[in-house]
């Protein structure tokens, strides 16, 4: 069998009978597969409307598709692309159409403003181009022009509108393309292997100087997917799976416990395991919004009826409160909202855009204020922390609330303040921390505790912490013997 650089292929519609034809140097079904990606997405593209509508309609697309051509390399595959539209006369523009194709062929090669879907005139497509050719990123430049992002994305690919290119973007083109060309035989792999190793798409980009977007699109496997190795699409097809788990099996359960309002963000995350992102994105950005049942869009909308409500009534009123100093826990009582609704609104975190101007500026003043007390406290509590000092006489010296003492004394707050003693430390207190005790200030006492085979087992209360420790350890012994978790502890408590 002849071997090909790409393929020419075309879908027809079983009813209308009408055409649209493609290429694409990957399979048929790949190919087939990424337009049904796009359709579901809502692309505006006239092909993937009606793709989509059929999967709407009939559960399937209702085309029938094949392979009609081949090409050795990319020149001639565009080529044959622009002849096969010509000779079923599928582009929009021509008379008498009889397809789905919004472009000439040739990779998307358009004929500016001549063209009948033309969305940009030549002024639009230099300012583009120069915007593109300064950095800026293809959110910004599509927001800021009021394009399609798909739009700035083909044009920074040197893919459309190309009458209009300048010298100095076809410069810039040729040398981004001598740089993708070094960045997929040098980078690509060791980005491979960073994914794999589950590090976060944030630090990736910082350590290869790249865009976060591009990391993650390389993680979904959308960039550079034809220099993926063998090791890395296995890993994408394990990730798959799991994806198809989570949709199927975790949202629904995520979703209902949202519904709930009983756990906070960071505890439906735990919860889950999942990022505290992946929950706010459900609540608030639209995440898998085409796996979302009615009953969760309807109560969205009931939320954000009632949210508008709390903004224009409620939100003034918390406002002043704070501003007079009452206390947070009060404030949430009263207007029966959750704690961490109003501790954010202190912080200037939550509903942010609906401050009024005299709430910025004492927000602003009261950073200013805090920041200055911070740093003139913070070291004297860091030293009472390491000398063993009680965290409610610490509490008391500084008029700090215990919580953030306890904060501090974990390493999880003021990080610029800490000395290298200090995160020695921390690292030191790290290790020889002992799990199964916890102070219970209801009794004013320590209670030991153990889980085995999955039941609680009570080890007894006790007023000094060193005591429950003791007890902890001394089960371990008898129960784990050489196998004990928390060995490393014995010689130091005499176990």
């Amino acid at each position: 069998m002849e071997s090909y650089y790409g393929i020419i292929y075309k879908a027809t519609n079983k009813d209308t009978v009408k055409i649209y034809i493609g290429m694409t140097t990957r399979t048929l079904d790949e190919r087939r597969i990424e337009h049904h990606s796009k359709a579901k997405k809502e692309s505006n593209n006239i092909f993937h409307k009606i793709i989509r509508k059929n999967l709407l309609d009939f559960e399937e697309d209702n085309f029938y598709w094949e392979v009609i051509d081949g090409a050795k390399n990319k020149e001639e595959l565009l080529e044959k692309e622009t002849y096969w539209i010509t000779y079923y006369n599928t582009f929009i523009g021509f008379e008498n159409c009889k397809g789905y194709n919004m472009t000439i062929g040739g990779e998307g090669y358009c004929i500016g403003e001549d063209n009948p879907q033309s969305q940009l005139n030549e002024k639009q497509v230099l300012e583009i181009l120069n915007d593109i050719m300064s950095g800026s990123t293809h959110k910004e430049i599509s927001k800021l022009h009021n394009v399609a992002h798909h739009l700035i994305e083909t044009l920074s690919q040197g893919k459309t509108y190309r009458c209009y290119y300048t010298a100095d973007y076809k410069t810039w083109l040729k040398e981004k393309r001598e740089k993708e060309l070094l960045f997929i035989r040098d980078t690509l792999p060791k980005i491979f292997k960073e994914l794999m190793d589950g590090k976060s798409h944030k630090s990736i980009a910082r350590k290869f100087n790249t865009h976060k977007s591009n990391i993650t699109n390389i993680s979904r496997g959308v960039n550079f997917k034809q220099h993926f190795c063998p090791e890395y699409i296995a890993w994408l097809r394990e990730k798959e799976k799991e994806r198809g788990f989570f949709i199927h099996d975790i949202l629904p359960k995520i979703i209902d416990d949202i519904m709930l309002e009983q756990y906070q963000h960071k505890e439906l995350a735990k919860k889950y395991k999942v990022s505290v992102k992946t929950i706010q994105g459900i609540l608030y950005e639209g995440f898998h919004k085409e796996h979302w049942p009615v009953k969760y869009i309807s109560w969205l909308e009931n939320k954000q009826k009632s949210e508008r409500i709390f903004i224009q009534d409620t939100l003034p009123k918390i406002i002043n409160e704070i501003m007079n100093g009452s206390k947070q826990t009060q404030i949430a009582r009263k207007y029966g909202i959750g704690y961490s609704t109003v501790k954010n609104v202190s912080q200037g975190v939550a509903y942010k855009n609906h401050y009024p101007n005299k709430y910025r500026l004492w927000l602003s003043k009261r950073r200013d204020e805090r920041e200055t007390f911070i740093e003139k406290i913070v070291p004297s509590v860091i030293k009472d922390i390491m000398n063993n000092e009680a965290t409610e006489i610490i509490s008391i010296n500084y008029n700090l609330e215990i919580g953030i003492i306890q904060r501090i004394a974990r390493g999880q707050v003021f990080r610029k303040y800490y000395t290298p003693d200090y995160i020695n430390w921390l690292e030191e207190t790290k290790k020889n921390k002992c799990k199964g005790i916890s102070y219970k200030k209801n009794k004013g006492k320590w209670e030991a505790y153990a889980r085995v085979d999955s039941k609680m087992k009570y080890l007894g209360m006790f007023y000094s912490k060193e005591h429950a420790i003791i007890a902890r350890l001394k089960f371990e012994k008898e129960y784990f013997g050489e196998n004990a978790p928390q060995k490393h502890l014995f010689e130091r408590y005499e176990i």
